[in-house]
């Protein structure tokens, strides 16, 4: 669990970094505040370092807007992998059996139920969805 933590930090800090650089003027944006985020992964749950950056004060002078960039990369606290995991349980079996096969499986918490197994499988759903009516608008058919 010690090397997910590490592994997770490492990446959630990264790209919150990559996300403070106005992408306008390439200047560091102010920073807001920083909280922390707990994050389910494969492996549990991992606490995060969570910081919200203000919109670039140069490029968008009187706009006071603060967005949290780890919000982009788990919007819904899961890692994308026991997003997919998630997903594809709960696409293959009932809800109530995937979520056992995740608890049997996992070192996942008691908020892990069918409940959530269902509504994980649909928003990747959607989200597929969405992408492949994105991909038909844009004249692009996938293959398969």
């Amino acid at each position: 669990m010690a090397l997910q933590s590490a592994v997770v930090n490492h990446e959630a800090n990264t790209y919150s970094l990559f996300r403070r650089v106005c992408p306008d003027c390439h200047t560091f944006r102010p920073v807001k505040d920083y909280t922390t985020r707990r994050i389910r992964t494969v492996f549990g749950t991992v606490e995060v370092r969570n910081p919200r950056w203000m919109m670039c004060r140069d490029c968008y002078p009187g706009m006071v807007v603060a967005f949290a960039p780890l919000k982009e990369i788990c919007p819904d606290r899961a890692t994308p992998e026991l997003m997919e995991l998630t997903a594809r349980l709960g696409s293959m079996l009932p809800y109530r059996q995937a979520a056992k096969v995740l608890a049997d499986f996992l070192p996942t918490e008691p908020t892990e139920t069918h409940a959530t197994v269902r509504k994980r499988t649909i928003r990747i759903g959607k989200r597929l969805d969405d992408q492949v009516m994105q991909e038909t608008w844009r004249g692009e058919v996938p293959n398969g």
